[in-house]
């Protein structure tokens, strides 16, 4: 278990690495883009439609690289709330365990409240009971027959 915490660790470190270095690009473009978007002017009746074109994908890449990178931000917060999750689940895990090792069931110790195993004989009372009611119980009752089941229409 512990190289598979281990390898996730890792894996996560690498993630943490690659969201670093494409974070720096990423901004490095956008403040490019950013540049470019400023001196650009929209007007659709003194452009020719190429060129109107170019300044709307130009306009695009620089939100697709804005969303790109709130992306990315956004799937690192998931993954380091869910490794956060995993640790505390992990953790009440052990103290349940924990918690688990120090109860002794099998320690006979009578206290005032709680459960009691009854020490009654079950075959008297039933015994008792059918001669209360004039009603002996025979073998055939304390069996369940075996009736095969019908499907339902």
């Amino acid at each position: 278990m512990a190289e598979n915490i281990n390898a996730l660790d890792k894996a996560l470190n690498n993630l943490e690495d690659t969201f670093t270095s494409i974070s720096g690009d990423r901004k490095f473009l956008i403040a490019k883009l950013k540049q470019s978007i400023d001196g650009i002017v929209l007007n659709p009746n003194e452009d020719s439609p190429r060129m109107t074109e170019v300044k709307l994908a130009t306009i695009k890449a620089l939100d697709d690289l804005l969303r790109s990178a709130e992306s990315s931000a956004t799937t690192m917060a998931k993954t380091q709330l869910q490794k956060k999750s995993d640790e505390n689940s992990e953790s009440t895990k052990q103290m349940v365990v924990e918690m688990l090792k120090q109860i002794n069931i099998s320690v006979g110790i009578t206290t005032s409240g709680g459960v009691k195993k009854p020490t009654v004989d079950m075959e008297s009372v039933v015994e008792k009971a059918c001669e209360e009611t004039n009603h002996p119980i025979s073998d055939d009752e304390l069996t369940v027959p075996e009736v095969p089941l019908k499907e339902v229409e």
